[in-house]
């Protein structure tokens, strides 16, 4: 379940967020108190949008997905970079730890593609690794 995290310091997120067809699924706004703890004040404008449905131990599925996301939104994307000068943008894939007694190393192979087109946009991919060992719904 690959995400796409938007962090923006400009005000004109609504009009960002109704500009653009990409699959946002969450946003906040800077100064606004969190949904469920009051106490915690948002300190930037904040975009959560779905790019991969995969299982996590479908790193390869994500990574397509995500090179489908990059064509398919490629001009929305380049507006947004065009646009905001303070922009800090990744992907966040997750993905369920090998490591276990009997396998001591694990390799996750990034695609070319995928390194070349986020790299153009100057979009960041984080590798969340999840231990096997956690109880996790979305696995």
């Amino acid at each position: 379940m690959c995400v796409l995290h938007i962090e923006i310091e400009d005000s004109e997120i609504e009009l960002l967020i109704k500009s653009v067809k990409l699959p946002i699924y969450d946003f906040h706004k800077k100064g606004e108190k969190h949904k469920y703890n009051k106490g915690v004040v948002y300190q930037s404008n904040y975009i959560k949008c779905a790019v991969s449905d995969k299982e996590w131990n479908d790193l390869e599925g994500q990574t397509q997905d995500i090179i489908e996301f990059l064509f398919k939104y490629h001009n929305d994307l380049q507006t947004i970079k065009k646009k905001f000068k303070k922009i800090r943008w990744q992907f966040d894939i997750p993905c369920l730890s090998e490591i276990n007694n009997k396998t001591l190393i694990q390799n996750c192979l990034l695609q070319s593609k995928l390194l070349y087109e986020s790299g153009r946009l100057g979009i960041g991919i984080n590798l969340s690794i999840y231990s096997r060992n956690q109880n996790i719904e979305n696995k």
